[in-house]
């Protein structure tokens, strides 16, 4: 079985390493079936990560391999956008998710954002209830989507 303390989060430059591209679109294509984000992935997110105060967290196994994500884009002065969250199938429940979103948390309080705002979608549960076990309330319904905010 897996260990947790297998793992090690890095904080990186969005597209610093080309595999994280690589990783996003396959598990976001792959697993969830939103083969349109490719172009999203590959571009224009490299370039919203380059403006203002962000955060891009990468967990790599003891090959070197990316096996987890999580992202932060600020709004605004106060808001950062939660994004790019996601964690290699194999790799999930032992705590890897945990360890990305109290990061990425550690640096939204450190750089005293007030709110933390994110999307998902209706179908995933399982994300659903991690947000809203973090205290993630949903504010707007937007068809598939769902916009939740926590406030800091």
């Amino acid at each position: 079985m897996l260990e947790n303390n297998e793992i090690k989060i890095v904080n990186c430059k969005y597209g610093e390493r080309k595999d994280i591209i690589d990783f996003l679109v396959n598990i976001t294509s792959n697993e969830f079936g939103f083969t349109h984000w490719k172009d999203y992935y590959q571009r224009k997110l490299v370039e919203k990560y380059k403006k203002g105060n962000n955060i891009f967290l990468i967990a790599i196994n003891k090959e070197n391999e990316i096996v987890g994500t999580c992202g932060g884009l600020q709004q605004s002065k106060d808001t950062i956008k939660f994004n790019c969250f996601y964690v290699n199938s194999k790799y999930r429940n032992i705590g890897i998710g945990n360890k990305l979103y109290n990061l990425f948390l550690q640096f939204v309080q450190k750089e005293k954002y007030q709110e933390i705002i994110l999307c998902t979608f209706k179908e995933y549960d399982i994300a659903k209830k991690f947000y809203e076990k973090r205290g993630f309330k949903l504010f707007e319904k937007i068809d598939e989507e769902l916009w939740y905010k926590k406030e800091v």
